[in-house]
């Protein structure tokens, strides 16, 4: 019933050009519309069949081979071009994505999510009301492994001994996960470390001094090959140390045995320490726990510029500490004296003794009685000096012993000791010649006193009545004559 146009006859025909049938079959009539002489007429229905346009479809790669994980442009192309509609791109029978609609012709999609490995890509187009549908050949797809790269790179280059260093190796890509392994030459350092965020952290600390031929070897993951980088260079220098001394004694006396203590940083360092008195070596200690000692008993008086001398090791540098002065004073001697016999008698001999303490003191002592001299000063034998004195008088004596002093010894004086001397005792004698006597002879008495040393007089008695005057005595005897007696 739908008019398609109207043709006027041309002789015998009327010609109609129509290219708007829809797909589908159509009963087309003609229908005459008479004139003064014809009548009106129709035509029987004649089936007009119209079937859909044959299309075709073609599918394009941007980028093929490409890498997994890379971007990648398919690009759909339908004859005709007119072709509207959509295109559903497949991976093997996997949509990849929604369907595309058609512009110019031409259907287009970026992929980046294709897995390692072929994929058969397909454009599926879906035709329209006046194209068929149609689908491209295969379009066989290669994705490979992305090719990675390493490089390693230091926190602290050159380090020092012992120093925190962490050694950081950088994968590209930065998706790429896995493990890397780091190496000091041919040797393993530690277990592979995990990829985070394309790099792989390693803290080295124990990288003996020298330099080291760091590399990193990163496995490969599903979608990025394995790679090694080249050769970093890691230096690592020995590390600065640093010691101080001290001492157990400070002043010290002479004879003293005093400690010292060398404390060497790191505590870690080894070897040993060289103990010096100025530019004299005192002797040499081994460190253990950072320590080194040294027991010393020989310095004399004086100040001492005690220094420590560290000599290093594979490790650590040498150092020396700074000066420790160390004063080493005499000893503080001391005296006391002794004596033989006390109380004594008058002309006794007498040992007056001087301990004096260290024994090992030298030097005099001199003796006094008061404040004179008792003789020359006496010499140290075995810490001990005697003065044997007979000269003392009557009475108490205050005696004192007064040590010199020597290098390693302060001077000192004894407390003081009295000596009492008392007179000796005597007894006397007296003889008669001739006895018996005769009325008017004269007789000589004699008088002998013991001690014999003694001096003074003997006075002669008759009973009470004294005989004469007193008699000197001498040589220990006192002689007197008299003829009176009756």
């Amino acid at each position: 019933t739908t008019i398609l146009g109207a043709a006027p006859p041309s002789g015998a025909n009327a010609v109609l050009s129509v290219s708007s049938l829809a797909v589908g079959a159509h009963p087309i009539t003609a229908v005459y519309g008479g004139d003064t002489n014809d009548a009106p007429g129709t035509s029987p229905a004649l089936t007009q069949n119209v079937t859909l346009v044959a299309t075709s479809a073609a599918v394009a790669s941007s980028q093929n081979l490409s890498t997994v994980g890379q971007a990648v442009t398919f690009t759909a192309t339908v004859t005709p071009a007119s072709a509207t509609g959509t295109i559903q791109f497949k991976d093997g029978a996997t949509n990849l994505g929604a369907p595309v609609p058609l512009s110019g012709g031409t259907a287009v999609l970026p992929v980046s999510s294709l897995s390692l490995g072929s994929h058969s890509i397909t454009a599926a187009y879906s035709g329209d009301t006046t194209n068929a549908p149609a689908t491209s050949p295969a379009l066989t797809q290669v994705v490979n492994l992305v090719t990675s790269s390493v490089v390693v790179t230091s926190s602290v280059t050159p380090s020092l001994f012992g120093q925190s260093v962490t050694l950081t190796a950088t994968v590209t890509p930065g998706s790429a996960t896995g493990t890397v392994q780091f190496k000091d030459g041919t040797t393993i350092l530690g277990a592979p470390v995990p990829l985070s965020g394309g790099k792989a952290n390693l803290p080295a600390t124990t990288l003996a001094v020298g330099v080291h031929s760091i590399t990193a070897a990163y496995g490969g993951d599903a979608n990025d090959t394995a790679s090694a980088s080249s050769v970093f260079t890691q230096t690592v220098n020995q590390a600065g140390s640093s010691v101080a001394v001290t001492s157990s004694q400070n002043a010290s006396t002479v004879g003293q045995a005093v400690t010292f203590t060398a404390t060497v940083t790191p505590s870690s360092a080894t070897g040993t320490v060289q103990f010096r008195d100025a530019t004299t070596i005192l002797g040499a200690s081994t460190i253990a726990g950072g320590n080194a000692t040294l027991s010393v008993s020989s310095l004399v008086v004086g100040a001492h510029p005690i220094t420590a001398a560290y000599l290093g090791d594979t490790n650590d540098t040498a150092s020396t500490s700074g000066v420790l002065t160390q004063t080493v004073n005499q000893v503080t001697s001391s005296v006391t004296v002794t004596s033989s016999q006390n109380s004594s008698t008058v002309g006794q001999a007498v040992t007056f003794t001087a301990s004096v303490a260290p024994a090992s003191a030298t030097g005099t002592v001199q003796f006094r009685d008061g404040t004179a001299n008792l003789g020359a000063a006496v010499a140290l034998s075995g810490g001990k000096a005697a003065l044997p004195v007979s000269s003392l008088a009557v009475g108490p004596h205050s005696i004192t012993a007064a040590y010199s002093g020597d290098a390693n010894d302060t001077a000192s004086t004894s407390v003081a000791l009295t000596q009492n001397v008392t007179q000796l005792a005597s007894s006397v004698v007296v003889t008669s010649s001739p006895n018996p006597s005769t009325f008017g002879q004269a007789v000589t008495f004699t008088a002998t006193v013991t001690p014999t040393s003694a001096g003074g007089t003997v006075q002669l008695r008759d009973g009470a009545a004294n005989l004469g005057a007193p008699a000197t005595l001498t040589g220990g005897k006192a002689p007197l004559t008299v003829a009176t007696l009756t």
